[in-house]
């Protein structure tokens, strides 16, 4: 189980999380997250590793506007 809490909104549960990789995947709830994501200042992420035991991750998300704007969409035609 993965619980994961945006600025100060409720805390959401994960029951769909895997780590491959070396990174954490997301399942459950993925629109909500991306939707958010973008205008927050503060992700906590909370999970329970059997070779880790208990972790909470804390990141600064202060800009990510910015940095998603910056991504390129699939769909989008090339500049020329």
């Amino acid at each position: 189980m993965t619980k994961y809490r945006i600025d100060n909104d409720p805390v959401r549960r994960n029951k769909m999380a895997s780590v491959q990789d070396d990174g954490l995947a997301l399942g459950v709830g993925w629109p909500e997250f991306m939707t958010r994501l973008p205008t927050s200042s503060v992700l906590h992420i909370e999970f329970n590793l059997p070779w880790g035991g208990h972790s909470l991750l804390e990141f600064d998300t202060t800009g990510a506007d910015a940095a998603f704007r910056r991504i390129a969409c699939g769909n989008q035609k090339p500049a020329k």
